[in-house]
């Protein structure tokens, strides 16, 4: 949290530390981009990513596909 503080990043209420691409992928211990983001965002969406991959084997390979969401019209 104090490296994070140190490059800007300050969470406010509700708020925490997001990483992109996420630190369960591989990719992700290159140097991840930090970012703010909404706490119950970030909860929602890893946890999407966890229940998908939760079956996988330790290094398989997958492909994140990202859908925008559908019209409530």
């Amino acid at each position: 949290m104090i490296a994070a503080a140190e490059r800007g990043l300050v969470p406010g209420p509700g708020q925490c530390i997001g990483f992109y691409p996420p630190v369960v992928f591989a990719e992700s211990r290159g140097g991840s981009s930090a970012y703010v983001i909404d706490l119950y965002e970030n909860v929602s969406c890893l946890g999407a990513i966890h229940r998908q991959i939760a079956t996988l084997p330790d290094g398989a390979k997958v492909r994140i596909v990202v859908q925008p969401p559908k019209s409530s019209s």
